[in-house]
């Protein structure tokens, strides 16, 4: 995590409407939406993150997104450390 973190990030989501995408971006992959996601919960609750050498560095925010398809909607989840985070810290910004 950076050092200026504030609690909130964004995690840029992308499509493609090939029935075969690609391993990697390419001009068939086009963007969906952003997920500003508000962190409830204390950084200091956020694990440390320790590289090989044994040395302590910053953290290491471990999530998931999951996408629900509602009807003709869709429905976001964020689940950080396994635990899902309340709807009103989401916004979905799509581009």
């Amino acid at each position: 995590m950076r050092d200026n973190f504030r609690g909130i990030f964004t995690q840029n989501l992308v499509q493609c409407d090939s029935s075969d995408p690609p391993r990697r971006g390419d001009d068939t992959v086009k963007p969906l939406c952003g997920l500003k996601v508000a962190i409830d919960m204390k950084t200091a609750k956020i694990k440390d993150f320790t590289s090989a050498d044994g040395k302590k560095h910053k953290k290491r925010l471990c999530y998931d997104a999951e996408m629900v398809p509602s009807g003709a909607a869709m429905e976001f989840n964020i689940y950080i450390e396994g635990v899902k985070q309340s709807s009103h810290n989401l916004k979905v910004e799509y581009i």
